[in-house]
């Protein structure tokens, strides 16, 4: 049973090894955001992916959406560290880039700085580990804050449009993290980048999990093998 404990921690040295380049994944785009009742962001400085949307109506232009609203409360003083993806979909839709950050003091309702795409030249960005192109904002905004509470608040003229929030730095992850991922993937290609839910396994974030499935067939194998083995040894003593 010991090279199976081995083998088991191979196997999650390897998973842990092969996320540490993308960021913590978080669905919003489902939910209904208001200054009274913003997105919580915990861990700021752990990097995650916030993929939200504003809820203007694409049909109407005349019927405007509203802003979201992210919180971060720290116990201590930490590094704001923000930026800013679109959906990449084709060279002929026009994506909305005039998108914004805008990050307040939660108590004063004071503007710390921005970052502004507006006027500002997108580049095309591809994420190797899911396989999803984006457009990138030009600038990213970091800030050392004090502790306390900040609003963050992401907007653009229209108030609809799809977008990615990056928060943080540290690359951190968990086996909790990790099966996340493996839960959210689908989910993100089919909601989020309208493409197939198969599609999610078809880079190489799709690799790793065939990997992971792999092992632990092995796993079972190996454990199925000791226990016959183990049966057989039992029942030849009892016959002597």
């Amino acid at each position: 049973m010991e090279k199976k404990r081995i083998l088991f921690l191979v196997l999650i040295c390897m998973l842990t090894i092969s996320v540490v380049s993308a960021h913590n994944s978080r669905i919003v785009y489902d939910q209904s955001t208001s200054k009274d009742d913003p997105i919580i962001i915990q861990n700021p400085e752990v990097s995650q992916a916030f993929y939200g949307s504003l809820k203007g109506d694409a049909f109407n232009p005349d019927l405007k959406g509203s802003p979201d609203y992210y919180l971060i409360n720290s116990s201590k003083n930490f590094n704001i560290n923000l930026g800013l993806l679109i959906p990449y979909f084709d060279e002929v839709k026009e994506p909305f880039t005039d998108f914004k950050i805008n990050v307040y003091s939660y108590n004063n309702n004071k503007l710390l700085f921005e970052v502004n795409g507006i006027f500002q030249e997108w580049e095309k960005y591809y994420e190797p580990f899911f396989g999803d192109y984006y457009w990138k904002a030009p600038e990213a905004g970091r800030m050392n804050v004090s502790k306390g509470a900040y609003i963050i608040e992401v907007s653009n003229s229209a108030s609809k449009g799809s977008y990615v929030l990056v928060v943080g730095k540290e690359e951190k992850w968990s086996i909790k993290e990790i099966f996340n991922s493996l839960a959210v993937a689908p989910k993100l290609k089919k909601d989020f980048f309208y493409k197939s839910m198969w599609s999610a396994y078809f880079n190489r974030f799709g690799l790793y999990v065939l990997g992971f499935v792999a092992v632990i067939a092995i796993l079972v194998l190996l454990i199925v093998f000791w226990w016959r083995k183990r049966g057989r040894k039992q029942r030849k003593r009892d016959r002597e």
